[in-house]
């Protein structure tokens, strides 16, 4: 059944082409419906989304400052990481020569 249409692809299909035709019918009729449901959700929880980021963006001020500094000492580790391991790399590089 097909968008309230019954279809028996048998009766109806007598080559590879036509029931390849049928096929790509059927599946596009049913991505559009999909298409069409996704959409409308998008709408609905878009607009939950946004006012739920409002809320939280006016109370959030003391912990972007401590996210952002969280930011800052992981870029900083990280660094450091890269230093430590360009050094053992070029130690470890002309120890084999």
């Amino acid at each position: 059944m097909v968008d309230g249409v019954t279809v028996s692809l048998g009766s109806l299909i007598t080559t590879p082409f036509l029931l390849l035709a049928a096929l790509r019918a059927v599946v596009s009729v049913r991505a559009a419906a999909v298409g069409r449901q996704a959409k409308s959700q998008a709408k609905i929880y878009q607009v939950d989304l946004e006012h739920a980021n409002k809320v939280l963006s006016m109370q959030d001020d003391k912990v972007e400052l401590v996210e952002l500094q969280e930011v800052v000492e992981v870029v900083i580790t990280a660094k450091l990481m890269t230093k430590v391991v360009t050094v053992a790399s070029a130690t470890i590089t002309a120890a084999a020569l």
